[in-house]
């Protein structure tokens, strides 16, 4: 088939595609749902398919609800589902904490690292440069290095760099940016702690479920916002405290088991 062909079946041929897109979208659905009846969660062994998600080992390149609702074929489907464990929502929940956990960990340990000291070559020692800002005439070592692998040297001066880094934090934004950054972090701690203190406070309505990281608001009134964007945009307590009034808690699986109630059907986790 030729562009001419597609330009004038053009509509036939896009409802074509629809039709084979949602067919495929039906059919994935089918086997996610027949491979969850016989996998459960690997954790507590909850077999109720819908709190059951797809939990990526590692790395993903996509989510298996992604793929599975836009049409991909099963084979593909099933290539990505290889790459998970099955977990209620629950567990899910906790095995996240403990990799951010585990991250956090590997960062901090990495940042102790001191870089490796850049050996100065002889030509570093010796040469000289002029700074295109201060128009000064300087040792070629007091100028940053572009790359450490051909000894190329900026052609500003490391004096003349911290002065213009200074200056931009000082108009930046209208003022210091770093007590701007550090003002807003002080309030998502103060938001985030709040949020723990809270769900700490007040287990799950329906099964009495206690533990904080699998604790969600579920929203019965019109809501503005979800509590955790509140939370990462720093926005003030009392809008946060005003958004959680409007909420039950529940913890995830109850949350996702009351939603199927509502809509009246299941929907694919990730």
């Amino acid at each position: 088939m030729n562009a001419a062909y597609y330009a004038r079946n053009r509509e036939r041929e896009k409802a074509r595609l629809v039709a084979q897109t949602n067919a495929r979208r039906d059919e994935n659905r089918r086997d996610i749902v027949a491979y969850l009846l016989v996998h459960p969660c690997i954790d507590c062994g909850e077999t109720d398919i819908v709190v059951l998600e797809f939990d990526h080992r590692e790395e993903k390149r996509g989510d298996v609800s992604t793929y599975a609702n836009g049409g991909r074929t099963w084979r593909r489907v099933l290539q990505e589902i290889s790459k998970c464990d099955v977990r209620c929502a629950n567990c899910h929940r906790r095995m996240t904490a403990r990799r951010a956990a585990a991250r956090a960990s590997r960062a901090q340990s990495s940042s102790r690292q001191r870089r490796a000291a850049v050996q100065l070559d002889l030509r570093s020692a010796v040469d000289r440069q002029r700074c295109r800002v201060c128009a000064q005439e300087k040792p070629l070592a007091e100028f940053g290095l572009r790359s450490i692998a051909t000894r190329t040297h900026h052609h500003i001066c490391l004096e003349c760099q911290r002065a213009v880094t200074k200056l931009l934090y000082a108009t930046r934004r209208g003022g210091p940016v770093h007590a701007i950054r550090k003002r807003g972090t002080a309030r998502r701690d103060v938001l985030a702690q709040y949020v723990f203190s809270y769900l700490t406070d007040h287990p799950c309505v329906d099964c009495k479920q206690s533990d904080p990281l699998v604790l969600e608001f579920d929203h019965r009134r019109t809501k503005t916002a979800n509590v955790s964007d509140l939370v990462r945009s720093a926005a003030s307590l009392s809008e946060m405290v005003a958004e959680i009034e409007k909420c039950e808690v529940r913890c995830a699986n109850c949350h996702r088991r009351r939603t199927v109630m509502e809509i009246g059907g299941y929907r694919l986790g990730a």
